[in-house]
C-alpha cells in the first residue's frame, strides 16, 4: 500500500513537474525518467511513451495520467493487486483529470475539497454503512475520514485495475 499512496504519487509526480504548473511536459518527462535511473536518449521512444501516458492527447501529463503510468510502470506489479498486464492494453476507458475533478466536486457537496462518509451516501443514495467504509478503507489512505482529491484519483485507478 504504501508505495501507490496517493501522497507517494503526489511526491513522485512534483519531482517529474520541475514547474510546478500542475502538468508534465515531455521535457519533464525526459528529465523525471534520467533522475529515477531510466534514461531516455531516443526521442521517437519518448514521443512514444508521451503518447501512450498522455490519454487526452493534450501534450501534457496531468496528475491522473501520471498515477496511471506510475501505477502501471513503477511498482512491483505483484503489489495491491495490480494486474500484470498492460494497463493501457484494457478495454475500460480510464477517466482523466477533469473527468476525475467534475465526479469530485458532485460528491463534495459542502466544497471543502474532501469527501466524507456522508456526502459519499448522499451521493450514491446508499444506507449501507459497511459499503461505504469499504471503500473508505481503500480511498482514505491518511486514515482522516475524508477522501482528499488525490487520494479520490488513486482510488479510482485501482479500481479501474481491478479484476
Amino acid at each position: 500500500m504504501d508505495k501507490a499512496s496517493a501522497s507517494k504519487i503526489r511526491e513522485k509526480f512534483n519531482t517529474y513537474d520541475e514547474d510546478g504548473d500542475g502538468s508534465i511536459t515531455i521535457a519533464e518527462l525526459k528529465n523525471g525518467l534520467k533522475k529515477d535511473g531510466i534514461p531516455c536518449n531516443d526521442d521517437a521512444e519518448l514521443d512514444q511513451l508521451m503518447k501512450i501516458i498522455d490519454t487526452d492527447g493534450d501534450e501534457r501529463i496531468d496528475f491522473a495520467e501520471f498515477t496511471v503510468f506510475y501505477m502501471q510502470k513503477m511498482i512491483d506489479p505483484g503489489q495491491e493487486g495490480v494486474k500484470k498486464a498492460n494497463l493501457f492494453a484494457i478495454k475500460k476507458q480510464i477517466p482523466n483529470q477533469t473527468e476525475l475533478k467534475e465526479r469530485f466536486s458532485k460528491v463534495d457537496t459542502d466544497g471543502n475539497g474532501s469527501i466524507s462518509v456522508d456526502e459519499l451516501k448522499e451521493a450514491f443514495g446508499s444506507s449501507d454503512d459497511a459499503e461505504w467504509q469499504n471503500f473508505m478503507k481503500l480511498a482514505d489512505e491518511d486514515g482522516d475520514g475524508e477522501i482528499s482529491f488525490d487520494e479520490y484519483v488513486v482510488a479510482m485507478m485501482k479500481l479501474h485495475l481491478k479484476d
